[in-house]
């Protein structure tokens, strides 16, 4: 017998998650995204340049995530 997968209990666990989420956890995801994106090592400019880009990923997801949590919030009111 296979248990059914309940696509709304798994976007409510997402939904509480991303509401749990605090303005100091994006704080220090950000300020780990800033290093990232800043990171320059001359001896090692393959790594530097992932370091960047990983950076620059991390940025988009956390200004996704903020502006999904604010979002979420927005609803809670309907």
């Amino acid at each position: 017998m296979e248990n059914k997968r309940d696509g709304i209990k798994e976007i409510n666990k997402i939904c509480k998650a991303v509401l749990n989420l605090t303005d100091a956890d994006f704080e220090e995801v950000r300020k780990m995204a800033e290093g990232q994106s800043n990171y320059i090592n001359p001896l090692k400019p393959a790594t530097s340049h992932n370091q960047q880009q990983l950076g620059d990923h991390n940025t988009r997801v956390l200004n996704a995530l903020q502006a999904l949590r604010e979002i979420i919030k927005s609803g809670a009111e309907i």
